[in-house]
């Protein structure tokens, strides 16, 4: 795997840098696609659960990008290692890259990103069984989606606070009136 990603690496250099010069693109073009390649090969090696060679490659992308100043792509870089944290079930490891995946997102106004890093982040108190904790996080996300017209996110955060109340706090009515917020953005959406 090792051998095939520095051969993807080396044959991308040996084809872009010949073309970078034939075709005036910039060494901001090149970091940038090369922080993209090594994105998606973290994402490869994590699937297949090689995840210290994903990390690894996160890492590398992020100073790439930090250094060309694509944000977003560090975002994205720390949200994959945020997930490899919450499948080891190290949940403040996990919380602390969503935490900084999420600040940035909301710098760059990224509406599903930041949705997704909030959706990150109550998963990890899920699965801590810390429900009162999901359940803020989850408020605070239906909230946002509301805010930001986002009618489906909506009816999905208030489901998920209607079973979080339902199932786990043992709060009936708040569970109900979650439940008919969601049925009401569901009929809203056209879903």
């Amino acid at each position: 795997m090792e051998k095939l990603l520095k051969k993807r690496i080396s044959t991308f250099l040996l084809i872009c840098i010949p073309m970078l010069v034939l075709c005036g693109c910039s060494m901001k073009e090149l970091n940038h696609k090369k922080a993209k390649l090594l994105y998606e090969d973290g994402i490869l090696l994590a699937s297949k659960g090689d995840f210290e060679k994903a990390v690894v490659n996160f890492n590398q992308s992020v100073e790439i990008s930090q250094r060309i100043g694509f944000m977003v792509g560090v975002a994205h870089n720390y949200n994959e290692i945020g997930n490899i944290h919450t499948y080891r079930r190290e949940f403040d490891a996990a919380r602390e890259y969503y935490l900084k995946a999420l600040s940035i997102y909301q710098k760059y106004r990224q509406q599903p990103e930041i949705s997704k890093s909030m959706d990150n982040i109550a998963k990890t108190y899920m699965r801590q069984s810390d429900f009162q904790k999901a359940a803020g996080v989850y408020e605070k996300l239906l909230v946002w989606d509301e805010s930001t017209g986002n009618i489906i996110g909506a009816g999905i955060t208030a489901f998920n606070l209607a079973l979080i109340y339902e199932r786990y706090i043992n709060d009936y009515q708040k569970a109900a009136d979650f439940y008919r917020q969601a049925a009401d953005s569901f009929i809203r959406s056209g879903n």
